[in-house]
């Protein structure tokens, strides 16, 4: 009867040891800034699930620590962030979704407004990177709340949202 207690707690000691092992081996993101950004252009890597075209760019450099975005064509905005988990060095799919505001916005070769796309890329762990919006044609000048999650498997591991307001016209 005293040995009861003694595999109780071996077998709660088991299972703390286990959930934690399993929340260390779970990727993370940690988004360390925001705002309004200049690149050295990019190259077109892909087309998203609606058909935006998507580019690596290099050079990014911030510009503005922002939520609040002017609708501008040239304009860039976004977040730098680090993925951390299971291990330094691993590739870790994700899934960007991105949600635009009413009524959305236009693919290059659509007439069809889209207000949520998505695309999967393969992550190094432990290595920044950064997840970066260009207003490129002025169908891009969508007022309202931008907001880009970022997932693993059906879990979500950060989202940032921006205020996209449009300049005064005169």
């Amino acid at each position: 009867m005293v040995a009861w207690p003694r595999q109780a707690l071996l077998v709660l000691a088991l299972l703390f040891a286990a959930t934690a092992s399993a929340q260390a081996q779970s990727p993370r993101v940690q988004v360390y800034e925001f705002g309004t950004y200049a690149s050295e252009g990019g190259t077109e890597i892909g087309t998203t699930r609606q058909g935006i075209v998507r580019s690596q760019t290099s050079g990014i450099r911030q510009l503005e620590a922002t939520r609040k975005v002017m609708g501008r064509l040239g304009v860039e905005f976004g977040f730098r962030y680090r993925l951390m988990g299971p291990r330094p060095g691993a590739l870790v799919p994700l899934t960007i979704i991105a949600k635009f505001p009413p009524p959305g916005v236009l693919a290059r070769d659509s007439q069809k407004p889209i207000q949520q796309d998505d695309y999967v890329d393969a992550t190094t762990a432990g290595k920044e990177d950064f997840l970066t919006w260009t207003f490129e044609m002025r169908s891009d000048l969508v007022p309202g709340i931008w907001t880009f999650e970022i997932w693993s498997g059906n879990e979500k591991l950060a989202q940032e949202s921006f205020e996209v307001i449009l300049p005064p016209t005169s």
